[in-house]
Protein backbone atom coordinates (compact mmCIF):
# COMPACT_ATOMS: atom_id res chain seq x y z
CA UNK A 1 0.00 0.00 0.00
CA UNK A 2 3.01 2.59 0.59
CA UNK A 3 3.48 2.41 -2.88
CA UNK A 4 0.01 3.41 -3.74
CA UNK A 5 -0.04 6.10 -1.40
CA UNK A 6 3.18 7.59 -2.55
CA UNK A 7 1.81 7.60 -6.39
CA UNK A 8 -0.32 11.40 -6.03
CA UNK A 9 -0.76 10.68 -9.93
CA UNK A 10 -3.55 7.68 -8.81
CA UNK A 11 -5.44 10.01 -6.66
CA UNK A 12 -6.34 12.10 -9.71
CA UNK A 13 -6.44 9.68 -12.37
CA UNK A 14 -9.10 7.35 -10.73
CA UNK A 15 -12.07 9.63 -10.54
CA UNK A 16 -11.52 10.74 -13.77
CA UNK A 17 -10.88 7.33 -15.49
CA UNK A 18 -14.20 6.17 -13.44
CA UNK A 19 -15.79 9.38 -14.87
CA UNK A 20 -14.65 8.77 -18.53
CA UNK A 21 -16.33 4.84 -18.10
CA UNK A 22 -19.15 6.26 -15.98
CA UNK A 23 -20.58 8.62 -19.11
CA UNK A 24 -19.78 5.85 -21.38
CA UNK A 25 -21.79 2.93 -20.33
CA UNK A 26 -24.60 6.45 -19.22
CA UNK A 27 -24.19 6.80 -23.20
CA UNK A 28 -24.71 2.83 -24.37
CA UNK A 29 -27.43 2.35 -21.62
CA UNK A 30 -29.39 5.71 -23.40
CA UNK A 31 -28.95 4.76 -26.98
CA UNK A 32 -30.55 1.00 -26.00
CA UNK A 33 -33.33 2.03 -24.04
CA UNK A 34 -34.21 4.97 -25.42
CA UNK A 35 -37.48 7.13 -23.71
CA UNK A 36 -40.78 6.35 -24.18
CA UNK A 37 -42.86 9.04 -25.91
CA UNK A 38 -45.80 9.46 -24.28
CA UNK A 39 -49.03 11.32 -25.86
CA UNK A 40 -51.42 13.30 -24.14
CA UNK A 41 -53.99 14.40 -25.45
CA UNK A 42 -53.85 18.19 -24.79
CA UNK A 43 -50.93 18.03 -27.19
CA UNK A 44 -53.22 17.16 -30.38
CA UNK A 45 -53.82 19.51 -32.46
CA UNK A 46 -57.05 20.01 -33.99
CA UNK A 47 -58.47 18.76 -37.42
CA UNK A 48 -58.62 20.99 -40.11
CA UNK A 49 -60.06 19.82 -43.39
CA UNK A 50 -58.13 20.36 -46.57
CA UNK A 51 -59.79 23.27 -49.08
CA UNK A 52 -60.68 21.79 -51.73
CA UNK A 53 -60.53 23.42 -54.87
CA UNK A 54 -62.97 23.20 -58.14
CA UNK A 55 -61.09 21.24 -60.91
CA UNK A 56 -61.27 23.41 -64.16
CA UNK A 57 -63.91 22.46 -67.08
CA UNK A 58 -62.76 23.06 -70.72
CA UNK A 59 -64.71 22.24 -73.51
CA UNK A 60 -62.76 20.31 -77.15
CA UNK A 61 -62.58 22.76 -79.62
CA UNK A 62 -63.33 20.96 -83.59
CA UNK A 63 -60.06 20.41 -85.11
CA UNK A 64 -59.39 22.25 -88.09
CA UNK A 65 -55.39 21.31 -89.43
CA UNK A 66 -53.55 18.41 -88.43
CA UNK A 67 -50.75 19.71 -85.80
CA UNK A 68 -47.76 17.29 -86.86
CA UNK A 69 -48.45 17.79 -91.00
CA UNK A 70 -50.26 21.35 -90.62
CA UNK A 71 -52.75 20.27 -93.15
CA UNK A 72 -55.97 20.93 -92.98
CA UNK A 73 -58.30 18.08 -91.92
CA UNK A 74 -60.85 17.15 -94.23
CA UNK A 75 -64.15 15.84 -92.38
CA UNK A 76 -65.60 13.16 -95.05
CA UNK A 77 -69.49 14.05 -95.36
CA UNK A 78 -71.47 11.03 -97.29
CA UNK A 79 -74.69 12.67 -98.78
CA UNK A 80 -77.58 10.98 -98.50
CA UNK A 81 -76.73 8.49 -95.69
CA UNK A 82 -78.84 9.42 -92.54
CA UNK A 83 -78.06 7.30 -89.54
CA UNK A 84 -82.03 7.41 -88.87
CA UNK A 85 -82.66 5.61 -91.86
CA UNK A 86 -79.74 2.99 -91.39
CA UNK A 87 -80.77 2.15 -88.36
CA UNK A 88 -84.33 1.37 -89.43
CA UNK A 89 -83.00 -1.08 -91.98
CA UNK A 90 -81.30 -2.77 -89.51
CA UNK A 91 -84.31 -3.90 -87.69
CA UNK A 92 -85.30 -7.74 -88.87
CA UNK A 93 -88.39 -9.13 -90.25
CA UNK A 94 -91.43 -9.75 -88.48
CA UNK A 95 -92.42 -13.30 -87.97
CA UNK A 96 -94.94 -12.97 -91.52
CA UNK A 97 -97.04 -16.23 -92.63
CA UNK A 98 -99.05 -15.99 -95.89
CA UNK A 99 -102.12 -17.70 -94.62
CA UNK A 100 -104.25 -17.46 -97.96
CA UNK A 101 -106.55 -15.05 -99.83
CA UNK A 102 -110.46 -14.17 -99.96
CA UNK A 103 -111.70 -13.43 -103.19
CA UNK A 104 -115.43 -12.31 -103.68
CA UNK A 105 -116.95 -13.50 -106.91
CA UNK A 106 -118.50 -10.54 -108.17
CA UNK A 107 -115.43 -7.96 -107.48
CA UNK A 108 -111.92 -8.64 -108.62
CA UNK A 109 -110.09 -7.17 -105.29
CA UNK A 110 -108.26 -9.78 -103.52
CA UNK A 111 -107.91 -9.64 -99.59
CA UNK A 112 -105.13 -11.39 -97.81
CA UNK A 113 -104.96 -13.09 -95.21
CA UNK A 114 -101.57 -12.65 -93.17
CA UNK A 115 -100.04 -13.62 -89.94
CA UNK A 116 -97.49 -11.06 -88.47
CA UNK A 117 -95.82 -11.89 -85.23
CA UNK A 118 -98.73 -14.19 -84.22
CA UNK A 119 -101.77 -11.96 -85.35
CA UNK A 120 -104.05 -12.80 -88.11
CA UNK A 121 -104.23 -9.46 -90.63
CA UNK A 122 -106.81 -8.93 -93.31
CA UNK A 123 -104.74 -6.71 -95.79
CA UNK A 124 -105.55 -5.69 -99.66
CA UNK A 125 -103.27 -4.92 -101.99
CA UNK A 126 -101.03 -1.45 -101.59
CA UNK A 127 -102.83 -1.48 -97.84
CA UNK A 128 -99.81 -0.76 -95.24
CA UNK A 129 -99.17 -2.51 -91.53
CA UNK A 130 -96.66 -2.10 -89.25
CA UNK A 131 -94.84 -0.88 -91.92
CA UNK A 132 -95.37 -3.68 -93.83
CA UNK A 133 -96.96 -3.01 -97.36
CA UNK A 134 -98.40 -5.63 -99.59
CA UNK A 135 -96.80 -5.27 -103.28
CA UNK A 136 -98.77 -8.03 -105.11
CA UNK A 137 -100.09 -11.60 -104.52
CA UNK A 138 -101.89 -14.69 -105.45
CA UNK A 139 -103.10 -18.15 -104.61
CA UNK A 140 -99.66 -19.08 -103.68
CA UNK A 141 -97.47 -16.41 -103.42
CA UNK A 142 -97.55 -12.70 -101.14
CA UNK A 143 -94.94 -10.32 -101.81
CA UNK A 144 -94.75 -7.55 -99.04
CA UNK A 145 -92.05 -4.84 -98.72
CA UNK A 146 -90.66 -4.12 -95.01
CA UNK A 147 -88.19 -0.35 -94.26
CA UNK A 148 -87.49 -0.86 -98.02
CA UNK A 149 -86.87 -4.17 -98.81
CA UNK A 150 -89.05 -6.64 -100.52
CA UNK A 151 -89.78 -10.61 -99.75
CA UNK A 152 -91.82 -12.82 -101.00
CA UNK A 153 -93.94 -15.33 -98.57
CA UNK A 154 -95.23 -18.80 -100.02
CA UNK A 155 -98.64 -20.01 -98.50
CA UNK A 156 -98.26 -22.46 -95.97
Amino acid sequence: MSKFNSNKNVKYVLPIVVAIWGFFFFQLFDACNPDEVTISLNSMGTFKTPEIKQKESFELQPIEKDPFLGTAYVKSNKRGSNPSASKKSDLPWPNIQYLGVVQNSNSKDKVFVVSINGQQQVIKKGETFNEITVLKGNDETLSLRFQGKTQVFKKI
